[in-house]
Formats: structure tokens, sequence, C-alpha cells
């Protein structure tokens, strides 16, 4: 049956560096603790069981010169070291997810270099069915002024999975950035035309769940037309939360905030 019972361990905002040299900016995101609460977490999935884990970006804390690349025309060798390191760093976590013998999905966030996460991941948007579920990443962007939105190549793969009759299968929708609620903080967190894609999801019955990060507090709000937005908690800021998202029979179940400490 399409939407079987499905148990999600939803990990955002890891801002990891262990390959990559120093630390992130912001001293409250711990990224060299990373890696070791990562094992921890692995140590204790019997304690959720999950069946599948995603995450939805900045899994690295990349340099922003790096990120945008022009730290590639002020020091070339620096940059693609920086390259080299963040590559480096991704298959680290290939290799945890791998490690955990669940199934896994993954997009990148602002944080991330898109070739090396291409590199070690192979795409920024996702499409896969587990346990009866489509998983659809997409990849976005930030504009100019910092405010979030959807490039025209991701708008059509929108377009298309939620109009297409290709899969009927219930779907899961992941992105990095934030449709509800609508949150504003110095910067936007959710989209420009937010409201008319949220529209869009709340009139097609196949998404049921929407799930984001970006916004380090988390978030959380269910739609008239019971889609579930689940925004995360940052994983590299204390107490190092995650969430579970229990689904069965093509809806959302229940979402329940976890931590490491």
């Amino acid at each position: 049956m399409a939407g079987d019972r499905l148990r999600i361990l939803h990990l955002t905002d890891l801002h990891m560096r262990q390959a990559l040299a120093g630390t992130a900016d912001r001293t409250e995101r711990l990224s060299r603790d990373i890696p070791k609460l990562l094992e921890r977490l692995g140590d204790r999935l019997s304690e959720w069981t999950p069946d599948v884990v995603v995450m939805t970006g900045d899994l690295l804390d990349v340099p922003d010169e790096v990120v945008d690349g022009s730290l590639s025309e002020s020091a070339p060798d620096a940059y693609a070291e920086a390259v080299a390191q963040a590559a480096d760093d991704y298959r680290w976590m290939h290799d945890w997810l791998e490690s955990t013998a669940l199934d896994w999905v993954v997009i990148p966030g602002n944080h991330d270099h898109r070739t090396a996460f291409t590199d070690v991941f192979s795409t920024t948007s996702p499409d896969t069915v587990r346990g009866g579920w489509r998983f659809i990443g997409f990849d976005d962007d930030l504009d100019s002024r910092r405010t979030p939105v959807r490039p025209n190549d991701e708008q059509l793969r929108f377009d298309d999975a939620l109009d297409g009759q290709d899969n009927r299968a219930p779907q899961i929708h992941l992105q990095h950035y934030i449709l509800r609620p609508r949150l504003y903080r110095r910067t936007a967190y959710s989209y420009q035309g937010d409201a008319e894609i949220a529209a869009r999801v709340d009139r097609n019955r196949r998404v049921r769940a929407v799930l984001s990060g970006h916004y380090h507090p988390g978030a959380y709000a269910r739609s008239t037309n019971d889609v579930t937005y689940s925004t995360g908690p940052a994983f590299c800021e204390t107490p190092f939360p995650f969430r579970i998202m229990d689904l069965d029979a093509g809806r959302v179940h229940g979402v329940f905030d976890h931590c490491i400490d």
C-alpha cells in the first residue's frame, strides 16, 4: 500500500567541520563536535527505531567565500584546498549514513558547496521512494537580499511533482528554507512567493509533509488540508536536537522532538 508505516529521523543544520579548517563563525554552532555527536546518535538509533534518516541542508559549515567561489579568484590554491576538505567531510558524513544501515535522503543548504556535495551524494535534488512514500528534495537558493527563492528548474520539478501522472505515491518535500509558518528575523527565512507555493501544496492531496531547516530554533505548522510543515531545530547547537516523524496510511501521525543531551 502506498504510504506505508514509516518513521523519519530528521536532522538539519549540522554545520560540521572536520577536515575543513577552523570552526563556525557563530560560537553556538559547535561544528567541530558534530562527528562525535553523530557517532553518539548512531549508537543510540535503537532507542528511536527510524526507517529513514533525512538531512535538510547545511550539512557542513563551508566558509562563505568558498561557497560563492570568490576565494577562487583571490586565492585559487586555498580555494581548491577548501573544496577538497569539504569533499572529505561529505565523504565522512556519507559513510556515517551508510553505517546506520538505514535508508537516507540528503539535500544541501546555503552553507554547502554544490560541487563537493554532488561529487559525494550524486545529486542535490533527490527524488526517491521509500516505504511507499516519495521523497522529493529541492535545491533552492537565496537572492541578493538573502530571501529564499525557488529557481526555475526546481520550480519545474515542483510543478511536475504536483501535476504529473507518473507516480501517485504520497509525497514528502524536502527543502532547506521554510514555507510555513512565515518567518522573518533580520532577513527572511520564508520563500519569496511562499504564499503561492504553500497554497499549491495545500490544494494538492499528494503532499503530506514538508521538511525544512535553516531557522535554527525550529518551527511547526499544520494546514487546514492536513499538510504538516516541520522545520527541524539545528543539530549543531546544544542540546543537539533532532525530530522524529511518524507516518502511516498516507498521512502524518506525529512529530516529536528529541536531543542527544
